[in-house]
């Protein structure tokens, strides 16, 4: 078994060690090479693809090396009157508050919206 294919089962095994640098070896095998042009700086990381021009973008873990998995939860606190505006704001639109403030924030962050667990 090559080097590559190792690293490959190692990271599709999600173990809790891998490494920022096992990751980087990983897309360099893939023919990915460091972009460190536009905002690509400090922690923030730009791969590109030469043939492709596919962009790969990351943070680095920190305060170690260690790639770190989130939990999709987290605790957030705001005054009583946000509270209470989000909470019948999300029960005029029929929907739970964490799904009011999930699509919220992932309108803040652009992403698309998605399904979210409630």
């Amino acid at each position: 078994m090559s080097e590559k294919q190792k690293q490959i089962e190692r990271l599709l095994s999600k173990p809790k060690d891998f490494t920022f640098d096992e990751l980087t070896s990983l897309l360099k095998g893939f023919g990915y090479v460091k972009d460190n042009k536009g905002k690509t700086s400090g922690l923030r990381v730009a791969y590109v693809h030469p043939i492709t021009k596919s962009f790969i973008r990351l943070d680095k873990p920190h305060p170690d090396n260690t790639l770190k998995a989130y939990s999709g939860q987290f605790n957030v606190r705001v005054d009583s009157a946000l509270h209470k505006s989000l909470s019948l704001y999300a029960s005029k639109e029929g929907i739970t508050l964490n799904q009011c403030v999930s699509r919220a924030l992932a309108e803040f962050c652009a992403e698309p919206p998605r399904e979210y667990k409630t």
